[in-house]
């Protein structure tokens, strides 16, 4: 590959930070940062180096994620990537209403939006949950019954859906807002205590 048509600002995305700091201060040629950063590049693996550090360019400089990229070995695991994080986002919006109905945190008018979005993740609730995504022996995270007994499960997304969509009303119309949330706490553990084996604490 010719030196001339190697795009410095590219490669260094795929640059360790600390190479790159040093490369910054450096009174060197911009020829010889670009054979240092290739050489970087090369030596780490343009595809797969699970420790490089994604570099977001934009208005407030090249900016360091410091989010190491993932790699993922199977469809099953970026199902599963998704699906926890999805959950999360889920889990999220219920303890932002928890913190103000439960908590006193004094932010009453936002909570509408948390509400709506417990609506929506219900709506997609069951196609987190394609086939074979469950997970293997001995691992942490949904079980093989989801799909042994998908009536039930889908008896479950039913209920908490119904559960979310009398927390939005409950939000909108100032009504019993302390039931409501208890309502969707009682279909999440119902959920999770059959169909979830959980991280063990660490």
């Amino acid at each position: 590959m010719q030196l001339s048509c190697v795009n410095f600002n590219v490669l260094a995305t795929r640059t360790p930070a600390p190479v790159l700091q040093m490369l910054r201060k450096s009174h060197m040629s911009q020829t010889l940062k670009h054979i240092i950063v290739a050489t970087a590049v090369v030596a780490l693996g343009m595809h797969g180096y699970a420790g490089a550090h994604t570099v977001a360019p934009g208005p407030w400089g090249q900016l360091v994620d410091h989010q190491k990229p993932l790699q993922f070995a199977s469809e099953k695991a970026r199902i599963t990537y998704f699906r926890r994080n999805q959950m999360w986002a889920m889990s999220g919006h219920f303890r932002s209403l928890e913190a103000v109905i439960s908590y006193g945190a004094p932010f009453p008018t936002l909570i509408q939006d948390d509400a709506e979005a417990l609506v929506r993740h219900g709506a997609s609730l069951a196609a987190l949950f394609p086939a074979g995504s469950q997970m293997d022996e001995g691992k942490f995270g949904a079980k093989p019954e989801i799909w042994q007994t998908s009536d039930k499960f889908a008896r479950h997304v039913s209920s908490f859906q119904s559960a979310a969509s009398n927390m939005r009303q409950a939000v909108a119309n100032r009504g019993d807002l302390v039931q409501a949330l208890t309502g969707v706490r009682h279909e999440c553990l119902a959920c999770h205590q059959v169909y979830r084996v959980f991280e063990p604490a660490r």
